[in-house]
């Protein structure tokens, strides 16, 4: 059954690619370059806002704590120190990247 899940990722991004391809073909066969220009102005706005608006702090720091290969105490204590330092740097002015 796990196994169907990916086949089925796979072929719904096929899809999606796909279709916007054909899209894509057939604007540029009938000449609707704005209508192209539109579309793509719109598809980069949406990714700037979805960069935007991602918690990329957060992401580091759980990739960190997935590789640490505690126990899930042990996980669950590395992850709450961990947000405390966060806290702890951003309250004091400081980067919170250079958590160590």
């Amino acid at each position: 059954m796990k196994d169907k899940a990916p086949k089925r990722r796979n072929l719904k991004v096929l899809v999606i690619l796909g279709s916007i391809g054909l899209t894509l073909g057939l604007l540029i066969y009938f000449e609707q370059i704005a209508l192209i220009y539109g579309l793509s102005t719109l598809a980069l706005i949406i990714l700037l806002l979805i960069v935007a608006f991602a918690d990329l702090e957060k992401v580091g720091e759980e990739a960190r704590i997935e590789a640490y290969g505690g126990t899930g105490r042990e996980k669950e204590n590395l992850r709450k120190n961990t947000l405390e330092n966060i806290e702890r740097r951003k309250d004091q002015g400081r980067s919170p990247e250079t958590v160590s």
